[in-house]
């Protein structure tokens, strides 16, 4: 049976060692015109911005994904659809808010930053301090983020952890 050190080493090593493996496609919505991200929608640790438009009014929301950003906006528009998940995220509350007044609006969708995940060695997720500088630097690109998103800890770290071995 190995010591304790010898599986943690085996295991930081074989989480390290993983090949990054890029989509070769960029999109594959089955109508290009409709990607939400104008063929970027199978790019991954990103951070986004939603702007909704309505009644003359553009407000803002800032969010990130270490996926696909398609598989974060697949939950998004779940969220906008099922009235269970109507306060899943502070975009969802808005969404819910405009249909329940029955105002008409737009959604768009693009990419203001890229950057890392969380990295073992770095003990830093950069992806998840890109959305916090936005949120607290430029408060003007994300109206409807709530103060309290600051203090929640990084999720990407947890695949790192000893009891996921």
């Amino acid at each position: 049976m190995p010591n304790l050190g010898k599986k943690i080493s085996a295991h930081n090593r074989s989480v390290l060692q993983q090949p990054q493996a890029k989509p070769t496609k960029t999109c594959n919505c089955r109508t290009p015109s409709s990607c939400p991200l104008s063929g970027e929608c199978l790019t991954d640790s990103v951070v986004y911005q939603a702007t909704v438009k309505s009644e003359g009014r553009e407000e803002t929301y800032i969010g990130l994904t270490g996926d696909q950003f398609k598989s974060r906006y697949r939950n998004h528009m779940a969220s906008f659809r099922n009235s269970a998940k109507r306060n899943a995220t502070e975009l969802s509350k808005h969404v819910w808010e405009l249909k329940d007044k029955g105002a008409e609006f737009t959604l768009s969708w693009k990419i203001i930053a890229r950057a890392r995940m969380y990295a073992n060695t770095t003990k830093r997720c950069n992806l998840c301090l890109t959305e916090k500088f936005f949120i607290i630097c430029r408060p003007q690109l994300c109206i409807l983020n709530r103060r309290n998103e600051l203090a929640s800890a990084c999720q990407h770290a947890t695949k790192y952890l000893l009891k996921n071995t």
